[in-house]
């Protein structure tokens, strides 16, 4: 074996090694935040589910909740003002004072944990590979040129 097939392979070795470290790390970051925010998105969207519930069940119940005055203490969400809401706790869906519109409850949005984690995790997939791919190269280009010194 020649001296810059030698250079050469120990390039392309120490080339994988370094692209694997930020594969991996951009992986694991790729993924557990991901994880955590879409979780969150699902218990939020089991508590519209039960305000849909409740208002299927006991309409009469759901208005007077919707109509009854904001009682002293209670935050109201400034995004969703101007438009009718309905308070999770006072519906036995949340134990914090969070808001829903009506229109929600009462036709609750579609929610695929797969689909809204695969498109929070893409782009820092898609990063990570991309990153790691040009260090391998990167990596590669220097051992040509090394490799190409040690052939002379």
């Amino acid at each position: 074996m020649s001296a810059a097939q030698r250079v050469s392979r120990g390039f392309h070795r120490l080339a994988v090694f370094l692209a694997a470290i930020p594969l991996l790390i951009g992986v694991l970051f790729s993924l557990g935040t991901p994880y955590n925010v879409v979780t969150s998105e699902l218990a939020s969207h089991q508590a519209v589910l039960c305000a849909n519930k409740v208002y299927q069940t006991d309409r009469d119940r759901f208005w007077k909740i919707v109509f009854a005055p904001i009682a002293p203490g209670h935050a109201v969400d400034t995004l969703l003002t101007g438009r009718p809401t309905v308070g999770l706790r006072e519906l036995g869906c949340s134990q914090n004072d969070n808001f829903i519109l009506v229109e929600d409850a009462k036709n609750p949005p579609e929610f695929s944990w797969w689909r809204r984690f695969g498109e929070e995790a893409g782009s820092g997939l898609a990063f990570a590979v991309i990153a790691s791919l040009a260090i391998y190269g990167l990596v590669r280009a220097i051992g040509w040129v090394i490799g190409g010194f040690a052939a002379s």
